[in-house]
């Protein structure tokens, strides 16, 4: 694997945050590490090959997330309009709907237990910048 980038969530409670996404987005959990306690403490979460985030429990008050937006495309295989349906039956509040964005990708988004949105995208229409301008949207 080459460079990556992986966010490291500030989370509350990484025991509520676990199965967000292991068990209603469909992440893949290979680590947990505990404290000197026991309890979980940090994860990491991964989707496909390029998708991975750490969860790290914090004790501070107050919302984690608030104004953090992460743009996920799905792997690749996935069928985002099928996503879509299978994360709502899973029991996943939707956020935004799916629509088709004017840069040729189609998205809907989530939030997660500590307010970080996670707008879940597939490019449908691959579109150069010329193209995305010249559609008369704004970039």
């Amino acid at each position: 694997m080459g460079p990556m980038i992986m966010p490291v969530l500030a989370v509350r409670d990484l025991e509520s945050s676990l199965p967000f996404y292991r068990d209603q987005l469909g992440f893949q959990v290979p680590m947990v590490m505990p404290d000197a306690a026991g309890a979980p403490r940090f994860a990491v979460a991964q989707w496909g090959e390029g998708v991975s985030v750490g969860l790290s429990a914090q004790e501070t008050e107050g919302a984690k997330g608030t104004g953090v937006i992460f743009m996920v495309y799905v792997p690749d295989g996935t069928e985002i309009d099928a996503y879509y349906v299978e994360v709502q039956e899973r029991g996943v509040a939707i956020h935004e709907e799916i629509s088709d964005s004017y840069w040729g990708d189609r998205c809907f988004s989530v939030i997660d237990p500590d307010g970080y949105v996670l707008m879940l995208c597939q490019t449908k229409t691959e579109m150069t910048y010329d193209e995305i301008v010249s559609s008369g949207t704004p970039a």
